[in-house]
């Protein structure tokens, strides 16, 4: 984690655990699809949450509010 890369996110369709996990890994507005493909899957009953970091930064430290804004929108939304 950290590198702002997204991992196959396939695996998770054969979860193999109970455990909560935090899907992270380069997320950013790209990946609302996956991330839906995620939701209605059996694996989203452990997201517990979505860690979202440099994809959203407009420097180092510097977070772009609009697009933060716009991802939770998406993510939050009864259609989603």
């Amino acid at each position: 984690g950290g590198n702002g890369y997204t991992f196959n996110w396939t695996i998770l369709n054969h979860y193999p655990s109970t455990k909560p996990f935090f899907l992270s890994g380069g997320i950013g507005l790209n990946e609302l699809i996956n991330i839906k493909k995620i939701k209605n899957s059996e694996a989203s009953k452990y997201c517990y949450a979505l860690d979202v970091n440099s994809k959203f930064e407009i420097k180092p430290g510097l977070k772009n509010i609009e697009k933060l804004e716009t991802f939770k929108t998406s993510v939050t939304s009864s259609d989603f």
